[in-house]
């Protein structure tokens, strides 16, 4: 286990949280900037695509912050880890894309394509399973798991998580996001409709490419940390041809007949 002695919350049995989120945040910016991907397709920049990248790996496993979570990695009696892990409040990925909206929101306020922080929710919500549709992943957010949220947001260990961020993320204050979660989630849920017409328009080639792509290069990064390698894998990252390719196959490149 890396020595950050002091903090005591955990993200794995062996890792310290603050050491995972670190680790997995700069393997996503370093996949990025790696490849030679054309940030401009998608009316962006380099610098937009790094940054966004490691908020998603930083934020990724921010729910691993609760009481529940805790007792559930750190319990060495097998039944008893079973019982926890079934226990709603412990779960993580709902808060933590939550989160990562809300971090996105605050890093890039400037920024004119509204839903790049609905990417990030999308992204870290399924990065332990399959991306689905994205309407679905929306409505997910109804009265049953809002008020497990509810929760969960008591049961936060905020004085670490406070320091770890002030440590990942010096700009962003979580002491908003725990006061403001039903706002967020209340914005997260308006945005459904709006993203549905957009998805509706060409653009939606580019909202499905930057959000396979972001979910990918997160999934490696966090299998990556957590098996304890020290190197990025480069025949596991996304492709630089990847979006040509895509065009290609759906015929996208070609003219359109008049």
């Amino acid at each position: 286990m890396n020595q950050s002695s002091s903090f005591d919350l955990k993200s794995h049995p062996d890792k310290f949280l603050i050491d995972h989120l670190r680790n997995v945040g700069l393997f996503c910016k370093t996949t990025v900037e790696s490849k030679n991907i054309n940030s401009k397709f998608f009316g962006l920049n380099d610098e937009i695509f790094a940054n966004f990248s490691y908020f998603t790996g930083v934020s990724h496993d921010f729910g691993k912050g609760t009481c529940n979570f805790q007792s559930y990695i750190n319990e060495k009696d097998e039944k008893r880890k079973a019982s926890l892990k079934n226990n709603p409040e412990t779960r993580h990925g709902l808060l933590s894309s939550i989160f990562t909206y809300f971090v996105i929101k605050e890093s890039f306020k400037e920024l004119k394509f509204q839903f790049l922080p609905l990417i990030g929710y999308l992204v870290v919500k399924k990065h332990h399973g399959n991306l689905e549709d994205a309407q679905d992943e929306i409505l997910s957010l109804d009265k049953d798991n809002i008020e497990i949220l509810g929760r969960q947001i008591k049961l936060l260990y905020f004085e670490e998580l406070k320091e770890i961020y002030l440590e990942l993320l010096p700009n962003i204050d979580i002491t908003k996001f725990i006061c403001g979660y039903e706002r967020i989630i209340g914005e997260i849920k308006s945005n459904r409709r709006g993203f549905s017409d957009y998805l509706e328009k060409e653009k939606s080639i580019q909202c499905y490419l930057l959000t396979q792509l972001f979910y990918s290069i997160l999934l490696n990064s966090d299998k990556l940390d957590a098996s304890g390698l020290q190197e990025i894998e480069s025949n596991k990252v996304i492709p630089f041809d990847l979006v040509d390719n895509y065009r290609t196959i759906k015929g996208y490149d070609k003219p359109k007949i008049k």
